[in-house]
């Protein structure tokens, strides 16, 4: 019996899911100004948000290449 039950509940929470598709986004290229400002602009598009919302959006950087 319990292992009809856990089998029942897998279907039910498999059957759950609905299948997404992934965000589809571009990144723009990396622009220095290392003589004048010491400046770094970058940016980036989604053009797709794969039928989720798009809660949170940025640019991820680092001084170290690591």
């Amino acid at each position: 019996m319990k292992k009809l039950i856990v089998f029942m509940f897998s279907i039910v929470l498999l059957g759950s899911f609905t299948k997404k598709n992934l965000p589809v986004l571009s990144t723009k290229p990396v622009i220095l100004n290392i003589n004048g400002t010491m400046a770094a602009e970058t940016g980036g598009v989604i053009s797709s948000d794969g039928g989720s919302a798009i809660n949170l959006r940025g640019t991820c950087w680092s001084t170290t290449p690591y």
